[in-house]
């Protein structure tokens, strides 16, 4: 297949009109809700999450029973008609912003981090086989992308470079259906039981040594949360303080069946959780890791979640974000460390995913401020808390 290109298909814009994705947009005269804080020194918030209701002490904020007297609906759920609340409730806000799929649904993710790529550059270089932008796995859509994937594969085959690849459904969470494999039939053939996006397995990831596990480093990856404020312009806030999440066994690149050694989600029963504040992790990794530096890598993921910001903004709907003045959000973005090529030390960022509506109760059992702080970023004209840095 040498006449096949490795680049991932381009979308239509109907691409992104399908189905339950299709939001409708709020009216153009819609208005933030922004002064009723100084008309009442208070804002009611009604929340489907339970941690949330418990969590948010901070007394610029009263939570309430019924949706008619909030000024703050935090949903749980997916919320659609931005037409309809924009016209039946001006000075209300919503946890959500038209088109936001693009970034929480696996396969628009994708495309979209590639507008991170400027422009008439490829997504993939022929000569190295590596793709663009470095911080994401080099993904195909096997729906759209079946034979660049192919070609791309047995490029890899032909170099003897690693070939193993980890096969995901568009819009299932908790490693459900998830499978790691360097067998092409495998994956041409679990595209059969559904839609499936493929990425590069990090076959060289950044390792963290734990005391109870003695017979070697294990894999980890890192849960930040981040804030959408205002698209126009846009305002994207993260949180400083993360959260890890660690594989029990140690890694290698074997026995791809067994959950412990290659996943790190392990709060749906899968198996032990292992907590670690994320200062004592800092100094863990940095004695670890000698020639890098936590500080270097945070710079570099803050880097990313802008840039990915900026890409899901550049387009207009429905590839995009949509401004709406009566939006904010807060989102979970994982991350995983690989070493680069050639350089052991010399770390690279992944992004893995991007999740809609992230459990935080491990955030409020750590730090009972968490949301306090971000609800004073994102509703409140107070300076970013300290917890928080402007992106």
């Amino acid at each position: 297949m040498t006449d096949v290109s490795f680049e991932p298909s381009a979308v239509p814009t109907s691409y992104f009109q399908v189905g339950v994705r299709l939001d409708s947009l709020p009216a153009s005269s819609s208005q933030s809700g922004g002064d009723l804080l100084k008309e009442k020194g208070y804002l009611n918030v009604f929340s489907e999450y339970d941690v949330l209701t418990e969590f948010l002490t901070d007394g610029r904020f009263r939570v309430v029973d019924n949706q008619a007297d909030a000024d703050i609906l935090w949903y749980r759920r997916h919320f659609r008609d931005f037409l309809a609340f924009s016209e039946e409730f001006p000075d209300k806000f919503c946890n959500q912003f038209p088109n936001e799929s693009i970034l929480t649904c696996k396969d628009l993710l994708s495309i979209v981090c590639r507008r991170a790529v400027p422009a008439g550059q490829p997504i993939v270089n022929t000569e190295t086989l590596d793709s663009l932008p470095l911080w994401l796995p080099t993904t195909y859509n096997l729906n759209n992308d079946l034979a660049n994937f192919v070609a791309y594969f047995r490029a890899r085959e032909a170099r003897g470079l690693d070939n193993h690849w980890i096969s995901k459904p568009w819009n299932l969470a908790r490693s459900l259906d998830i499978t790691i494999s360097d067998s092409l039939n495998c994956h041409i053939r679990l595209s059969e039981s559904g839609p499936k996006l493929v990425s590069k397995y990090i076959e060289r990831p950044v390792l963290f040594h734990r005391e109870d596990v003695p017979d070697g480093p294990v894999k980890f990856d890192i849960r930040f949360i981040v804030m959408l404020k205002s698209v126009q312009p846009l305002r994207v806030g993260i949180y400083k303080r993360f959260w890890l999440r660690f594989a029990n066994k140690a890694f290698a690149l074997d026995e791809f069946d067994v959950y412990d050694k290659h996943f790190t989600v392990m709060n749906y029963g899968q198996g032990d959780i292992h907590q670690k504040f994320c200062h004592i992790f800092i100094e863990q990794f940095d004695a670890q890791n000698e020639g890098s530096s936590w500080s270097k890598v945070e710079k570099e993921i803050y880097q990313a979640v802008r840039e990915v910001f900026l890409a899901a903004v550049s387009e207009p709907s429905p590839k995009g974000l949509v401004h709406s003045p009566q939006s904010r959000a807060m989102y979970g973005l994982d991350f995983m460390l690989k070493w680069k090529d050639g350089a052991i030390q010399a770390i690279q960022p992944m992004l893995l995913e991007i999740n809609f509506a992230p459990d935080c109760k491990r955030a409020c059992d750590y730090y009972p401020d968490f949301f306090n702080d971000i609800f004073s970023y994102l509703f409140l004209d107070d300076d970013a808390p300290e917890t928080i840095v402007e992106l």
